[in-house]
């Protein structure tokens, strides 16, 4: 509604893992990395951590986005509550397979992951929110993961959690094995004030405006940063409330009073 006004190509504060909109904060570059060599090294079972809405949504987007479609497939498990054979189900109909039967599942997984390395290609699954999949699957998900040639896996799992999967595994005997196949762990933080300034003014410029007809003051930023924590979720969540706000009144500078709007409008997510 707001866009037209404010000189904007597309609304900058969705919520939807967009990413374009992957803003290259230092926490975030460095879980990229670590993930893009693990990937390109074949090294195994990856693990990104972060409150809700730090932006473990987006990276795994990214991560797909950057894989090569000539040499890798990939798996993108986004409803984690499944038994074993759901999850193996899920695994080849998102490969493009046809289930042959229930009681064959894992022999018929096992065979298409070394067909497709007979073939020169590589499997990627991706698994987000992966704290609340029950032990059993991802006993799953590490068997897979056995499969290997002399120095590279066939398979390559990339858990994105909630910080409270660190303490399930490492509480949990029964995930020892997973936990000991983990060879890189990214811990996403929330933003500090300069960086959510940053992160603001980088999602306006994506949506194409500039500082000049979208501008948020100081005592705004502070306060969005404030009460956001630092969480782009949230910081998302009141610079779209605000820039309602500064819209209804007509100004193209982000005021103190929008912000406060903006946290009374969100309420409950705070």
């Amino acid at each position: 509604m707001y866009e037209a006004f404010f000189g904007l190509e597309h609304p900058p504060f969705q919520i939807s893992p967009d990413p374009a909109f992957l803003y290259p904060s230092a926490v975030h570059e460095e879980a990229l990395r670590h993930l893009r060599y693990s990937l390109n090294h074949f090294k195994g079972t990856c693990l990104v951590t972060g409150p809700v809405g730090s932006g473990k949504t987006t990276i795994c987007r990214q991560i797909i986005w950057e894989l090569d479609p000539e040499s890798v497939d990939h798996v993108l498990v986004v409803n984690p509550r499944l038994s074993e054979q759901e999850l193996l189900a899920h695994i080849l109909t998102d490969l493009g397979e046809a289930v042959e039967s229930w009681e064959g599942l894992a022999w018929q997984v096992q065979r298409v992951i070394l067909d497709r390395h007979a073939a020169g290609r590589h499997v990627v699954i991706l698994v987000d929110e992966a704290q609340v999949m029950p032990n059993e699957s991802l006993e799953v998900l590490r068997l897979l993961t056995n499969l290997e040639t002399q120095d590279a896996k066939l398979v390559q799992v990339v858990l994105f959690a909630q910080p409270e999967f660190e303490t399930r595994l490492a509480q949990d005997p029964a995930l020892l094995p997973l936990r000991h196949r983990i060879l890189v762990q990214c811990r996403l933080a929330p933003f500090k004030y300069d960086e959510t300034m940053s992160y603001i003014r980088h999602r306006v410029a994506v949506a194409g405006g500039d500082g000049q007809r979208v501008c948020f003051s100081a005592m705004a930023g502070r306060a969005i940063h404030r009460w956001s924590e630092g969480v782009p979720r949230l910081i998302n969540h009141l610079c779209d409330k605000a820039l309602m706000s500064a819209y209804v009144r007509q100004d193209r500078e982000i005021k103190l009073r929008d912000a406060r709007r903006a946290r009374q409008d969100v309420g409950a997510l705070l």
